[in-house]
C-alpha cells in the first residue's frame, strides 16, 4: 500500500513544490521559516525585527544583478518577509515559477496576524540594495538554486560523455596534456549547452511523452552503461570504462534536459498568469 505523503496542517505554508521555498509554520505568536536542516523563528509583532509584513513583487533580473548567473533576463515573482521598518527578514521565494499559491499565503497571513502587500514591478536594483545588508542571515529560498544544480548534471553529464574521446588525443608535453584537458572542459560545456537548450525547446512540448522518452532513454544508457562494463565491452578504441562514462553522460544530459524543461514550462506558466492578472 502506497504511502500517502503528510499535508500542509492549519498553520502551515508549504511552497507548491517541496523544495523550491522554505516551509512556514505560525505557532505561539512566531513564525518559523525552515528550509533543510535550515531553520529561523521571528515574533510576529510592530517592533524593529519582528515579522510584520509579506511582500510580493515582480522584477527583471539585469545582468548587473546578484542572481544574474542564473536567472539574468527573466522576470521574477518574489516574497520577502519585512518588519515593520521595512527591514529584510527573510527571502522566501525570488523564482519565475510561482513558488507560493497566493491564496494560501493570504490565508496563512491572517492567521498569524500579519499583513500581505504587493509592490508590483519593481527595479531589481530595489531588491539587491534590500538585500545587501543581511547577506548570511535569515533564510533564503535556496542555497543553491534549482538550476545552479542542473546546470552542474548538464557539466557533468557532458563531461563524462567527452573524456573518452579527449583521451584519445596523444600528447608529448605538459603544454598539449593542457590541451587535452581544455578540449574536455570545452566539451562538457559545449554539450551542457545543447542540452540546456534542447530543454527549453521541449518546454514547449507535451510534458508526459516527454518524460516518458526522455526517463526510458535515461534509464536505458545507465543500464547500458554498466553492463559494457561488467560484460568488458569495447567500442572503437574505448575501454569498457570509457564507453561506460559516455553512455552515463548521455543519461545525466536527457536528465538535465527534463529538469530545465520543467523551469522553462513553469516560466510560461507564469508570464501567462501574470498576463491575466494584467488584463484585469
Amino acid at each position: 500500500m502506497a504511502t500517502k505523503l503528510k499535508e500542509p496542517e492549519l498553520g502551515e505554508l508549504w511552497p507548491k513544490v517541496l523544495g523550491h521555498g522554505p516551509k512556514l509554520a505560525f505557532n505561539d505568536g512566531q513564525i518559523s521559516i525552515r528550509l533543510s536542516s535550515h531553520e529561523n523563528h521571528y515574533t510576529v509583532g510592530q517592533e524593529e525585527g519582528q515579522a510584520a509584513l509579506f511582500v510580493t513583487y515582480t522584477t527583471q533580473i539585469t545582468a548587473d544583478s546578484r542572481d544574474a548567473l542564473t536567472m539574468a533576463g527573466r522576470q521574477v515573482i518574489g516574497w520577502m518577509l519585512l518588519d515593520s521598518t521595512g527591514q529584510l527578514l527573510a527571502r522566501l521565494a525570488s523564482d519565475d515559477e510561482v513558488v507560493y499559491e497566493r491564496s494560501k499565503i493570504e490565508a496563512f497571513a491572517q492567521l498569524a496576524g500579519v499583513k500581505i502587500k504587493d509592490w508590483g514591478e519593481v527595479p531589481v536594483s530595489r531588491i539587491d540594495k534590500l538585500l545587501a545588508p543581511t547577506d548570511g542571515k535569515g533564510v533564503t529560498r535556496q542555497r543553491i538554486s534549482r538550476r545552479e544544480w542542473i546546470i552542474a548534471i548538464a557539466v557533468a553529464g557532458g563531461i563524462l560523455f567527452s573524456w573518452p574521446f579527449a583521451s584519445q588525443i596523444t600528447f608529448d608535453s605538459e603544454r598539449q596534456r593542457a590541451l587535452v584537458i581544455f578540449l574536455l572542459g570545452v566539451g562538457g560545456f559545449l554539450f551542457a549547452g545543447i542540452g540546456l537548450a534542447l530543454g527549453r525547446f521541449a518546454a514547449k512540448l507535451s510534458p508526459l511523452p516527454l518524460y516518458v522518452v526522455c526517463g526510458v532513454s535515461a534509464a536505458g544508457f545507465a543500464v547500458a552503461s554498466f553492463y559494457v562494463q561488467l560484460a568488458n565491452l569495447t567500442v572503437w578504441k574505448l575501454t569498457p570504462n570509457q564507453t561506460g562514462a559516455s553512455l552515463l553522460g548521455l543519461a545525466a544530459e536527457l536528465v538535465a534536459v527534463v529538469l530545465w524543461s520543467q523551469i522553462q514550462r513553469g516560466g510560461i506558466e507564469a508570464d501567462k498568469q501574470r498576463s491575466r492578472l494584467d488584463l484585469r
